[in-house]
């Protein structure tokens, strides 16, 4: 069966963020039995329609969906032989937050009922440019060409836009539905794994199976459609990189010239509350997309270290999470995605250079471009009154959209027209160029040679023993002794409590949001190790998962996304405070297991080599 389809793709409109069920199926059109629409946001697919299937990123609106596919695969053959997806509505509701909040997952569903019939995952890529897919697929939509047709959708998606030099997918041998549709769109297999386990039976040993890795590349891929809508050229990425080599960088957005100026098009909003609550990797990581390096949030926070963090102040002050309080691995980022980050210190160099860089379409990286010490990015510059004026995205920009919103205490609830820039709505930068430049100035224009992702993993799981080792600073307490801050602080009676503790939504959200980024990181590293380190990685990310699930049961994440509340009151009464202090201590101690795994880890490295 050829499932191949003519791609005809659009970009997401940027002042368009669908997040909800209803909003994303607007953009259904009629499409042809040999087409399928595509609208792209930052050079990944959001949303894909066939004739007989959608294909979208999910919303919060799927959560009884997701429970019914996870109830349903626990009856199937494969519940004995992946990683578990829970079953109850509680965990399910947090499962399809976390899908919601990626760009790696997929929700499959069938027109014209929508009914959500399946799941695929664009796992990692390795070194060698090879794709890992991943699928779960309700059994009552098996052996009828559904799964082979999206799979085969996503599988022509990454060859042609994505640029990739493979596909590969590792399943259990005997799972004759799971493999039949990828071998359907041409995957061999390539490998047999003996004594795979993910699961343990009722007495804790291992559930032992055979597993086997298959893989497509794309040399096989064009052979099998010759007659396809396959490009005959070099997919647009690979292209992109080429010209990346004598460009200095891959531009993903336009460079717009007004005012006397010129400013990247098209950087979306930055906001706390979506899952991204540091500033640093949320900058960074739109800075990447910006210039066509397809980094995830999550991604950045592991590779950078921030994901370990445990900070807090005796005040508990917001400040306590910056990342600069603490350690951090940034070069580790530039290293692991072939950028070399540089700093300039002289304030006519840092001018003259931003201009520069964002001549070329590469935003900036700095601290405190408008009003507070948070991270910012420029992306343009205006000549006003012989003089350059610099804008582009911060933290503090969601009022923009929502005016009457005062999301910190300082910031007035109405915007001046001319603090506002182009049809974007970049912020005028009144802190240019941020605080203490000579230090927190980053430019991202200069490429190098890569590391391995293996050797990247090594360097972020190096720092995440430093971290909770770090001696206590003037202001600062790290790692274990911020914990007890937060446990001592929520285990206060009302009036201490309300006297000392402010911000207590920010706090809780940040370390949820940190958690939730070091499970991801480290399932998405599963692949990188081999033998006994394997599954200690799987091991230690289960861990972080757990840490994730105690906190999500004492507080639901939306309720932390105020970051800044109000009237900088606490807002939490004494039953949930409780119920946090017993969640914080359990963490404590899964942070001293998963640190203890991570030094096995390391111990055996060049063993498992």
């Amino acid at each position: 069966m050829n499932t191949v389809k003519k791609l005809e793709i659009e970009m997401l409109p940027q002042d368009y963020s669908p997040s909800s069920l209803p909003e994303i199926l607007k953009l259904m059109k009629k499409i042809k039995g040999d087409a399928a629409f595509v609208y792209e946001r930052l050079n990944k697919p959001f949303f894909m329609e066939t004739d007989r299937l959608i294909i979208r990123r999910f919303t919060l609106d799927d959560t009884e969906a997701v429970l019914a596919l996870s109830r349903n695969r626990m009856s199937s053959s494969m519940k004995n032989f992946d990683i578990q997806w829970p079953t109850d509505k509680k965990g399910c509701k947090d499962a399809t937050a976390y899908f919601a909040g990626e760009d790696i997952y997929y929700a499959v569903c069938l027109k014209p009922s929508m009914k959500l019939i399946g799941f695929i995952a664009y796992n990692s890529v390795n070194d060698d440019g090879i794709l890992d897919l991943g699928h779960v697929w309700h059994t009552a939509y098996q052996n009828n060409n559904l799964d082979a047709e999206a799979l085969s959708l996503m599988t022509q998606y990454a060859f042609e836009k994505l640029g990739v030099g493979g596909v590969s997918a590792g399943n259990p041998l005997n799972c004759k539905e799971q493999i039949a549709p990828l071998k359907t769109i041409g995957m061999k297999i390539i490998e047999i794994r003996e004594k795979v386990s993910f699961v343990n039976d009722k007495n804790g040993n291992p559930i032992e199976f055979t597993g086997v890795k298959m893989l497509i590349t794309r040399e096989q891929w064009e052979a099998n459609n010759t007659e396809s809508y396959s490009p005959k050229n070099k997919p647009e990425i690979l292209s992109m990189a080429e010209k990346a080599a004598e460009a200095k960088t891959a531009i993903a957005y336009s460079v717009k010239s007004a005012n006397g100026g010129n400013y990247i098009d098209g950087i979306p909003l930055l906001k706390w509350g979506q899952w991204r609550d540091n500033s640093y990797c949320g900058c960074v990581s739109a800075l990447l997309n910006a210039i066509g390096i397809s980094a995830s949030y999550e991604e950045v926070m592991g590779l950078s270290g921030v994901c370990w963090q445990a900070i807090m102040r005796d005040d508990w002050d917001p400040s306590s999470q910056m990342p600069q309080n603490g350690l951090l691995c940034e070069k580790n980022v530039g290293d692991a995605l072939g950028i070399s980050v540089y700093t300039l210190r002289a304030e006519k160099k840092i001018w003259k250079q931003t201009k520069k860089s964002i001549d070329n379409g590469v935003p900036v990286l700095m601290v405190g471009g408008r009003w507070a010490p948070e991270w910012t990015i420029a992306c343009g510059y205006a000549a006003e009154s012989e003089k350059d004026k610099f804008f582009g995205r911060t933290y503090f920009d969601c009022q923009n959209q929502n005016a009457s919103e005062k999301v910190i205490e300082h910031q007035s609830t109405r915007v001046p027209e001319n603090e506002i820039y182009t049809e974007n709505g970049y912020f005028y930068f009144n802190g240019f160029p941020g605080v203490a430049p000579g230090a927190l100035t980053r430019f991202y224009d200069k490429q190098c040679k890569p590391i391995s992702k293996k050797q990247a993993l090594k360097v972020s799981l190096e720092m995440c023993i430093r971290m909770f080792g770090q001696k206590p600073g003037e202001h600062h307490k790290f790692g274990y002794d911020a914990y007890d801050v937060l446990i001592h602080g929520f285990e206060l009676e009302d009036a201490d409590y309300f006297e000392i503790c402010k911000n207590d939504q920010y706090h809780i959200g940040s370390l949820l949001d940190a958690r939730r980024a070091a499970s991801a990181y480290l399932y998405n590293s599963v692949a990188l190790l081999g033998g006994e380190n394997n599954a200690r990685l799987t091991q230690t990310a289960r861990l972080y998962g757990q840490m994730t699930e105690n906190l999500f049961e004492a507080v639901p994440y939306e309720e932390t996304a105020a970051v800044f509340n109000m009237d900088s009151n606490p807002v939490w009464d004494t039953a949930r405070r409780r119920n946090l202090a017993a969640a914080l201590k359990e963490n404590k101690e899964l942070e001293r297991q998963a640190r203890i795994i991570v030094e096995d880890i390391l111990k055996n490295w060049e063993v498992e080599e």
